[in-house]
């Protein structure tokens, strides 16, 4: 009877220690899944965040070689202009030492309002120092923004439509940018905004207009 309570618990302790090492094993295994399964995301997070790091160093090498590309060019001087009023204008006798967002109808929309809407939320800051060249495939466009701009204040901007391109290499790239006119006509200052960072174009307008108007 002794021998066989002993063999029954001897039975039973060895179906408990398997019980539990077959425990161990599945706590093991399950944990090993959970780990590889977050070093996985963790790997994927991790490549991610490299390529958006990527993306974003090579969008803003682009943006400096294609902003340096364009710096102290000549403009030029007797390219054909039309006013709000329809009266046909030279380059040269409007645009000196002027600030220019210049915007393409191709252009991204959402680019181009961006930099309206940027323009309006600094209308204290300005008065005449920038104007805009624009083209449109038809004029109605820059009347549409013109009245944008007097509604929001804006009354002195003045915006000019041009059916050419302005033949300087920025224009390949189908984007509006900025760039400040001289007494000679020579492009400086250029910038590219980007619709994603709106401050950069804040702090951009802010800087130009304090370097080239109020202290002068």
């Amino acid at each position: 009877m002794n021998n066989m309570k002993k063999n029954i618990l001897g039975s039973l302790s060895i179906i408990l220690l398997l019980f539990i090492i077959g425990f161990i094993l599945y706590e093991i295994k399950k944990n090993q899944d959970h780990f590889k399964q977050n070093y996985l995301v963790i790997k994927k997070e991790r490549n991610d965040l490299e390529k958006k790091l990527n993306d974003l160093e090579q969008n803003y090498h682009n943006k400096f070689f294609n902003e340096k590309q364009n710096e102290n060019l000549q403009f030029n001087k007797n390219l054909k202009l039309i006013t709000i009023n329809r009266d046909t204008v030279l380059a040269k006798n409007v645009l000196k030492n002027k600030l220019v967002l210049r915007y393409n109808e191709s252009n991204c929309r959402l680019c181009v309002d961006s930099e309206i809407d940027i323009l309006i939320k600094n209308a204290s800051l300005i008065s005449d120092e920038v104007c805009i060249v624009a083209t449109y495939s038809k004029f109605r466009g820059i009347v549409v923004d013109k009245r944008k701009f007097d509604k929001n204040k804006l009354k002195n901007i003045k915006i000019y439509w041009v059916s050419s391109n302005l033949k300087l290499p920025l224009e390949k790239q189908n984007i509006p940018y900025y760039f400040y006119l001289n007494s000679n006509l020579t492009l400086g200052n250029v910038f590219i905004p980007m619709k994603e960072r709106p401050k950069l174009s804040q702090i951009y307008l802010k800087f130009a207009l304090k370097n080239f108007f109020i202290i002068q």
